[in-house]
């Protein structure tokens, strides 16, 4: 004779409520290791353990508890199928996530970001680097220093301008 105990205790043996272990009963996924005393059920826990593993799906009862706690507790091919599961539908998640971020325009692709940074600071260094060629000739004689720096200035702001204005205009 094996070890009965009450539908409530199996229900904690395996890790699941007590209305999930009625309803196996109910579903006819525990016949022989159920008795009924009076009104209650009891359930001969070694036979109930391998009614259970033989007719409770991946998708139902203890399996998909653990799978949601983690797969603490699941063994061999269940193991690895839930946990694949769970890894798919999260990288699902993140997919549909980063794909409404691109369209609502909160997400870029840094490739093409580091191009335009790249293709900016290009520009910007052309210009500064074609001040000297634009403004040598008629600073040659300058003596005021006000007037080397004031055009000086103007040249930078010219030429930042320039690069800055060029940037915003391919956008």
């Amino acid at each position: 004779m094996g070890n009965f105990i009450s539908a409530a205790k199996y229900a904690t043996h395996r890790g699941v409520s007590k209305p999930a272990v009625l309803q196996a009963i109910r579903d006819g996924r525990l016949t022989k290791s159920v008795t009924r005393d009076g009104k209650a059920f009891k359930i001969d826990v070694d036979l109930a353990d391998q009614e259970w593993a033989a007719t409770t799906s991946i998708d139902r009862g203890e399996h998909n508890n653990r799978m949601m706690l983690g797969d603490a507790g699941i063994e061999g091919e269940a193991a690895t199928y839930a946990a694949s599961r769970a890894k798919k539908e999260q990288y699902q998640a993140e997919l549909s996530r980063l794909e409404y971020e691109q369209k609502a325009g909160t997400l870029v692709d840094a490739e093409a970001v580091k191009k335009e940074a790249f293709k900016v600071a290009r520009m910007i260094r052309d210009g500064m680097l074609n001040i000297p060629d634009r403004v040598a000739a008629e600073l040659t004689g300058q003596t005021d220093n006000f007037v080397i720096h004031r055009r000086l200035t103007e040249e930078i702001r010219k030429a930042l301008e320039s690069a800055l204005g060029a940037e915003d205009g391919a956008a």
